[in-house]
């Protein structure tokens, strides 16, 4: 009788298992299906990169994928929607996909889940980046930035990057950042006027990271990079 119920038991087990492998096959199916519609927009745009929306990702199945980077991947994923962080500050490769993680609290993480409207948590995570020589990596979004406060704390961070910038004008990374959130911000004459003292101090590494962001790219280079 003992014996019945392993036997019953471990064919219930593997009739699991069977469904879940089901399940899988038709979630991978389902999932290049939507990858072809990227990689059909990565062609129509002259796409270059790619983010996920709420960072959701599954790094073994880029493989599908024909952008030359993404950025989908948090260092640290504890305030994220879905865990799981690469526990690194700097650039990797995922197959043939550069990997530009995360590296610093999103807004909406700081001012609604942290309920923090000061500079604290960017000043010490930045800090920690730079010793290690890291990727400074932000999003930041239009909407959560409306408010008052938080448009205050965003002017105080731009005004912080733009002190860490003068304090180490050989930091590419930091100035890059910097003009960055200055483009994102709309803020393009300052964005410019970063991205053109980066192109004359270090031209191959403005080049390698601009030509992965085309938008940019194309709307700073007419005055960052006259010719």
């Amino acid at each position: 009788m003992e014996a019945a119920h392993y036997v019953e038991e471990l064919r219930q087990r593997i009739a699991d298992l069977e469904h879940e492998k089901s399940r899988l096959e038709k979630e991978r199916q389902e999932f290049e299906r939507r990858a072809a519609r990227i990689n059909g927009y990565v062609r129509k745009y002259d796409v270059r990169g790619f983010r996920a929306g709420a960072m959701y990702r599954k790094q073994d199945w880029y493989d599908v994928f024909k952008f030359s980077y993404d950025m989908s991947v948090p260092n640290v994923a504890h305030l994220e929607p879905k865990r799981g962080g690469c526990c690194t500050v700097m650039p990797f490769f995922i197959g043939n996909i550069l990997e530009l993680p995360l590296t610093l609290a999103q807004d909406y993480s700081l001012f609604h889940i942290l309920d923090d409207y000061s500079l604290g948590v960017w000043q010490q995570q930045l800090a920690l980046i730079r010793e290690r020589h890291g990727l400074m990596s932000f999003i930041t979004h239009p909407d959560y930035l409306i408010d008052d406060r938080a448009r205050a704390v965003y002017v105080s961070l731009l005004a912080h990057l733009k002190q860490m910038v003068a304090q180490d004008s050989n930091n590419s990374f930091a100035r890059y950042g910097l003009g960055m959130e200055y483009a994102n911000a709309g803020e393009f004459s300052q964005a410019v006027e970063e991205f053109r003292a980066l192109i004359e101090r270090d031209r191959d590494y403005a080049a390698a990271y601009f030509r992965r962001d085309p938008t940019v790219w194309r709307q700073l280079r007419r005055l960052a990079c006259p010719r």
